[in-house]
C-alpha cells in the first residue's frame, strides 16, 4: 500500500510540474489521472499522457529534468539538515550552547518563517547563542568528523566509527579509512 500511495504522489508532482511548465492544463492533467485510475493496473502518468496523446517524448524529458531538479534540491536540503544536526551536536558537546537551546533552534528552523533558510550556526549567531569565533571553532571539529571520499569527494561523517575502521563510500563504494583524530 506505502508504494502505491508513494505512486500516486509521484505521478501528482509528475503532473504538477506539467501544468506548471504550461505543458498540460490542470484539466487535461485530472483527465490523464482519472484514465490512469480507471485501468486498474496504475500505469505510469507519462505512459498514461503519452497515450492519450497530451505529451511528447520531449515534453516528458523536460518533466523529467525538472523533476530531478526538485529531487536534487531536496537532497541538499536534506545534506544541509544533517549537517547543522551534526553541527549542533558539537556546539553541545563543546558547551558553547545547551542541547535545550540546540532544540529550540532546530525548532525554529522547522517551524518556518526567516530562520528556516539560516543554517544553524547563523541562526545561532542571530540569537546570540554564539559569536563568529565559536562557529568557526564548531566547523574546524565538525570538519575532522567528516571524512571525504578520496575518488568522488563525497563527505561521510565518521563520529561514530573507531579510527582505523573501513566503510564503503555511499556513492562510488570505494572503501574508506577513518583517520586517527
Amino acid at each position: 500500500m506505502v508504494d502505491a500511495s508513494r505512486r500516486r504522489r509521484t505521478d501528482r508532482l509528475f503532473g504538477q510540474i506539467a501544468v506548471e511548465l504550461g505543458i498540460l492544463t490542470p484539466e487535461k492533467l485530472e483527465e490523464a489521472l482519472r484514465v490512469q485510475a480507471e485501468s486498474g493496473t496504475s500505469p505510469p502518468l507519462g505512459l498514461v499522457l503519452m497515450d492519450l496523446r497530451l505529451v511528447t517524448r520531449e515534453d516528458l524529458e523536460k518533466i523529467l529534468e525538472a523533476q530531478q531538479k526538485i529531487a536534487d534540491r531536496h537532497r541538499e536540503r536534506g545534506r544541509e539538515q544533517r549537517d547543522d544536526g551534526l553541527f549542533g551536536k558539537v556546539a553541545v558537546s563543546l558547551r558553547f550552547v545547551t542541547q535545550d537551546q540546540l532544540n529550540e533552534c532546530l525548532e525554529m528552523q522547522k517551524r518556518g518563517g526567516p530562520e528556516a533558510n539560516l543554517r544553524l550556526g547563523d541562526l545561532m549567531m542571530r540569537r546570540g547563542l554564539v559569536g563568529p569565533d565559536q562557529v568557526r571553532r564548531v566547523m574546524e571539529v565538525q570538519a575532522g568528523l567528516a571524512v571525504p571520499c578520496p575518488r568522488c569527494a563525497t563527505l561521510h561523517n565518521v563520529v561514530m566509527f573507531m579510527a582505523g575502521a573501513t566503510f564503503p563510500c555511499r556513492k562510488c563504494s570505494l572503501m574508506i579509512a577513518v583517520p586517527v583524530r
